[in-house]
């Protein structure tokens, strides 16, 4: 695996035989080499997938200035997301949009429109923002758009999540057997940057090796 990083712009991990692309986008708090984002990447390339890891514009500036700001409005995450897929496509592979919690809904926004799907073969999720913590009201207009995905859609998501945990999504219809618009896959004990408690007897590098290999099931489903 090789691994080239573009100043503050994008980490690229490449394999030596890469059967798909992912474009990963990062949450609203941390960019791309954080722990979390590092981990994942490197061991999605060591399953075959050729991941580009990139920051938004105002994470670029928090990197290179060393101050905290805010996220761009999504208008301009959306713009951003999809210039990263354009350029993409030098690859000549089958394309996979994903990110973590916000990047995570910008690329299912982008999934929601078939002018932006049409040559995406998947969207992937770890720790969809269902609600904000403490605001289950949010839930409806942060999932409406799930129901209009036009290429298949994986949620990686703890069980603990504070923005969405196995408890709260139990009650709702959207992962439902008649009501389905994607899949969910619990990571155990997690939250939302799918660390278990101590008790649980497992820890994060494991949770997070569970969402690569079922990602990597995933992607190999739909290239």
């Amino acid at each position: 695996m090789d691994m080239k990083k573009e100043e503050w712009s994008r980490i690229t991990f490449t394999p030596e035989q890469p059967i798909a692309l992912m474009m990963l986008a990062h949450g609203a708090g941390a960019g791309n080499e954080h722990e979390f984002m590092m981990k994942l990447s490197s061991q999605l390339s060591q399953q075959d997938v050729l991941v580009i890891s990139f920051n938004f514009p105002y994470m670029q500036s928090m990197y290179a200035e060393g101050k905290r700001k805010p996220p761009n409005k999504s208008d301009i995450l959306i713009e951003h997301f999809q210039s990263e897929i354009d350029a993409a496509r030098q690859y000549s592979l089958p394309i996979f949009i994903a990110g973590k919690s916000m990047g995570g809904r910008i690329a299912t926004m982008i999934n929601a429109h078939p002018s932006k799907a049409d040559t995406i073969n998947g969207c992937l999720v770890y720790g969809y923002p269902f609600i904000p913590p403490g605001k289950p009201e949010k839930y409806e207009e942060r999932t409406t758009h799930l129901y209009q995905q036009i290429s298949p859609l994986l949620i990686c998501q703890g069980e603990r999540d504070t923005f969405g945990n196995k408890a709260l999504l139990s009650e709702k219809t959207l992962f439902s057997a008649d009501e389905s618009v994607g899949e969910i896959a619990w990571i155990n004990d997690g939250d939302h940057s799918f660390k278990p408690r101590k008790s649980a007897g497992i820890d994060v590098d494991q949770n997070i090796e569970q969402a690569v290999l079922t990602s990597t099931e995933f992607i190999k489903r739909n290239i």
